[in-house]
């Protein structure tokens, strides 16, 4: 009632109450407008105890576009000017409130004369609970960091959230493209080679939490990754360890670095994992290395040194030195075990328990005759090679000398 159908007198009728000067309603003129055409949707909305909701949004959509309006004091709205026999989606809209479902609505085509209207009434909304807050974000969003087109996205849950949505870039987080928004935590993806970051956040009626972004990439290879360039390793070792490297291999997820004793012959698996070098730690001998750069699709053809790591460690201790506990003639062999890898040995003499001592003998040989005095005396033995000496062995016990 009342220009563009905003007063209330649908909703006292018989007994209206609009601030109009009358006592009787004798006739019914719908849609006159002081200017303009077409058909009115109105209703009002309530919470359910039946109070007016002022200031929500109500929008009528059709094919064509859409018409607006918002609800006054009284909780009354009215969309005018509409156009006749066209059937609109009606919503109601607040950020404080959710609303009973959508309406769909059919005009009709007022006519003078007519004992009907075209224009629509009583297209009403109450209110549910009042809009939740936002969801929190999410603790984590997990996805490998390199696959072969199909893996799973996970994440954590939000007690609040009714929804997830999840997002993809491709341009290292410049851009973000939509790829899922359900109430599952987990999406399995199937995409193509490339670079791909993701980011997740929680929804609810209330709105939506932050995102949470994923801090790597996940690098998609369908196909096995190419060869290593190179792999280097030492010539020559005196410790025995040392490091093996190689390059890095496009589309590679592991590599698997074997080792030869025979120049290649026979190959043995030395490492396998992510990084691109290890430390070997070997005995004395020839050492050769390979590597083969892996992905779940397959391992690239190896990368093979053409060399040797010629391993020469410092000799071990000579395990015994044994020579006699008397002597009447002051000549007596000393002897001692060969020690691996030795090219020389040096021996030394103490006549002071071990106090002191005397270098008396440098050369290949196993054991030194030696002529001395009355005395007593105690050896110690040692071997070398070019890269380096072992730890003393010692006798234990002296030679008591006692000339006659």
């Amino acid at each position: 009632m009342g220009w563009d159908g905003l007063a209330d007198a649908w909703y006292n009728l018989p007994s209206v109450n609009a601030g109009y000067a009358f006592n009787t309603v004798v006739a019914c003129i719908y849609n006159i407008f002081p200017a303009g055409s077409g058909e009115i949707i109105s209703g009002r909305i309530t919470h359910s105890s039946g109070d007016p909701v002022p200031g929500v949004t109500v929008t009528a959509t059709y094919a064509g576009g859409s018409y607006t309006a918002v609800t006054n004091v009284n909780g009354i709205y009215a969309l005018t000017h509409v156009l006749p026999n066209t059937t609109y989606t009606v919503s109601a809209a607040s950020p404080d409130f959710v609303f009973d479902s959508n309406k769909t609505v059919t005009t009709g085509l007022s006519a003078n004369g007519q004992l009907t209207s075209g224009s629509r009434s009583r297209i009403d909304f109450v209110t549910g609970s009042a809009l939740p807050s936002p969801p929190s974000a999410l603790a984590a969003i997990v996805y490998p960091t390199s696959a072969t087109g199909r893996f799973t996205i996970t994440w954590s849950q939000a007690s609040d959230a009714t929804a997830y949505e999840l997002m993809r870039s491709l341009d290292n987080a410049t851009s973000w493209l939509s790829v899922y928004i359900g109430p599952n935590s987990s999406y399995s993806e199937t995409i193509g080679a490339g670079t791909y970051r993701y980011c997740v956040r929680a929804l609810n009626p209330g709105g939506s939490g932050d995102w949470k972004v994923g801090l790597t990439d996940c690098v998609v290879w369908t196909t096995v990754p190419v060869a290593s360039a190179s792999i280097t390793y030492p010539t020559s070792s005196k410790t025995g360890s040392y490091r093996v490297c190689w390059s890095a291999s496009a589309g590679a997820t592991s590599y698997a670095a074997v080792r030869s004793s025979d120049g290649g012959r026979t190959w043995s698996q030395v490492y396998s994992g992510p990084d691109t070098a290890f430390t070997d730690t070997v005995g004395n001998g020839r050492f050769r290395y390979g590597v083969r750069a892996v992905n779940s699709i397959g391992a690239a053809a190896s990368k093979t040194g053409t060399v040797d790591c010629v391993v020469t460690l410092p000799p071990p201790v000579p395990a015994s030195i044994s020579y006699p506990s008397t002597s009447a003639t002051g000549k007596y062999a000393v002897r001692w075990a060969a020690a691996s890898s030795a090219t020389q040995y040096v021996v030394t003499r103490s006549n002071d328990g071990g106090t002191t001592w005397s270098q008396i003998y440098s050369g290949a040989a196993t054991s030194y005759s030696d002529t001395v005095g009355n005395g007593r005396y105690r050896y110690s033995v040692r071997a070398l090679n070019q890269s380096g000496t072992s730890a003393w062995k010692r006798g234990t016990v002296d030679c008591v000398v006692a000339r006659r």
